[in-house]
C-alpha cells in the first residue's frame, strides 16, 4: 500500500495557481472580443509576467461572492504599469495594487456588464504544476530524482 501511494505522490502533479485582483470594466474602457461579454483587468505582479498567457483559464470571484466564473485570457499589455497608473487607468484602489503590475485582460461570458461595471474581483490562473511528493516534509528538495544542494556544490555529469 505505501508503495502504491508512494507512486502515486512521485507520478501525480497538482496545480500551481496565481492570485491577482482586478475590475470589471465598463463597455467603453475596452473592445470585447464579442459585444455580449464583460471583460475584466487583471493586476498580476510583474514576476508573473512570464508565467500568464493569452488563452489561460482563470478562475473568478466577483466580490466577496463563493461563486466561481470561468473565464479566458484575451490580452496581456506588453508593459509593467506603476501602482499609480494603474489607478489613473482604472480607478483601481491604489491600496489593493502596491507593486509594479501587468494588466491581463480576461473575458466573462454571459456577466451583464452595466450590472458589474466598476465590481472587484479576485482571479485565480493556473500558472504550472508540481509533484505532490515535493511538497512532502523532508522530500521537498528532491527534484527529479536528485537530492538539491547549492549551485556551487553541485557536480556536472
Amino acid at each position: 500500500m505505501a508503495l502504491l501511494v508512494g507512486g502515486i505522490a512521485w507520478s501525480d502533479q497538482i496545480p500551481i495557481y496565481a492570485s491577482a485582483p482586478g475590475i470589471i470594466l465598463d463597455q467603453h474602457s475596452t473592445a470585447a472580443a464579442d459585444q455580449h461579454d464583460t471583460v475584466a483587468a487583471l493586476f498580476f505582479a510583474a514576476g508573473q509576467f512570464s508565467k500568464v498567457k493569452v488563452g489561460q483559464r482563470a478562475v473568478v470571484h466577483i466580490g466577496a461572492s463563493k461563486e466561481e466564473l470561468a473565464s479566458q485570457i484575451i490580452k496581456i499589455e506588453p508593459a509593467v504599469v506603476s501602482p499609480n497608473t494603474i489607478y489613473q487607468r482604472y480607478g483601481f484602489v491604489a491600496q489593493v495594487v502596491t507593486q509594479p503590475s501587468i494588466v491581463v485582460l480576461i473575458q466573462l461570458k454571459n456577466i451583464p456588464t452595466a450590472t458589474y461595471a466598476g465590481s472587484m474581483i479576485v482571479a485565480n490562473v493556473q500558472t504550472g504544476s508540481q509533484r505532490i511528493i515535493s511538497m512532502l516534509p523532508g522530500l521537498g528538495n528532491i527534484v527529479g530524482g536528485r537530492l538539491w544542494m547549492p549551485a556551487n556544490k553541485r557536480h556536472r555529469f
